[in-house]
């Protein structure tokens, strides 16, 4: 369900910034930072920031709310500075993922505006095996079907299954928070995970399934692997429609209400080359951007200069 951005705005700039504001000061203060580093979504810490007199630099985890709900954020916002006896201040670094991936060709940096490589999750010490780790010996594509932690009910994700797993495919499903023992589907491609890391998780995949999640999404693509996107909730709807632009996948509106779409979108995935394509374009377009390591290595450079 798609939420209006005045409502959005008030949460995130009005509501959690009276319920955390004091606290997220006070340990603030303890520890003396620097720097404050934020999500585009958090304005508590560009007010501490402001507050602490120290620069702030913002993420942009997923893509632009656009301008109305910018509008909104800033009204909201605003007066919750005006509260404090403070002016909002602009972020001294804007930390760029989606923006730069949409327009490939016109990427810029600046001392304030870094772009920012995604990357999957992976365990310490990790690294993929070669051939994007499938195994020498697979005769059958392989699907992943994750849904996070909040929006992996088994009763939806169950249609979902027992679509898929009449095709000739191999099919691996996180389980979030739920068990085992909360699906009834025994069906011999089917296997169930436990919490893994992503990149883990995408060693041999074909094609994702999911929501749209910021993190999913994004891991899957820098690993080149296409995507089937049913958008639920929050930023989802915005997170679709760019996977829709960047021709990396399947964007399903209403796909967990219809598990017999999302089969067909996974059939028509592993089927038509040009969707394989362009995410590998996107792959490689991730690959060129600033690693996370070396962002760090700017900021610490910036704010010590």
């Amino acid at each position: 369900m798609e939420l209006p951005p005045e409502l959005i705005a008030e949460f995130f700039a009005g509501i959690r910034v009276d319920a955390t504001y004091d606290q997220a000061l006070a340990a603030a203060r303890a520890w003396n930072p620097d720097l404050v580093v934020g999500e585009v979504y958090d304005f508590v810490g560009p007010l501490v920031a402001v507050r602490l007199g120290v620069p702030a630099a913002v993420a942009g985890i997923s893509p632009s709310m656009g301008p109305e709900f910018d509008a909104h954020a800033a009204r909201v916002a605003g007066s919750r500075y005006a509260e404090r006896g403070l002016a909002p201040s602009e972020p001294r670094f804007l930390l760029d993922i989606w923006p730069s991936l949409r327009h490939a060709g016109d990427q810029q940096e600046s001392d304030r505006h870094l772009t920012l490589r995604p990357e999957a999750h992976r365990s310490a010490g990790w690294q993929p095996a070669g051939d994007s780790g499938a195994p020498k010996n697979r005769t059958r594509p392989t699907v992943l079907v994750s849904f996070g932690t909040i929006y992996s009910a088994p009763a939806v994700i169950e249609l979902i299954l027992r679509e898929l797993a009449k095709q000739e495919i191999d099919i691996k499903v996180t389980l979030g928070p739920f068990s085992r023992a909360d699906y009834a589907l025994d069906a011999a491609n089917v296997s169930f995970v436990e919490f893994t890391p992503l990149a883990e998780l995408l060693q041999g995949v074909d094609v994702l399934v999911g929501n749209g999640g910021a993190g999913t999404t994004l891991g899957a693509l820098a690993e080149g692997v296409p995507l089937v996107t049913m958008p639920l909730a929050a930023d989802q709807f915005l997170i679709a429609d760019w996977v829709a632009a960047s021709g990396a996948g399947i964007v399903l509106p209403d796909g967990a209400g219809d598990p017999g779409a999302v089969a067909s979108a996974v059939a028509e995935v592993l089927a038509d080359t040009p969707f394989k394509r362009e995410a590998a374009k996107v792959a490689a377009h991730i690959g060129g951007l600033t690693s996370p390591q070396g962002v760090a290595l700017h900021l610490r450079a910036a704010v010590e200069a």
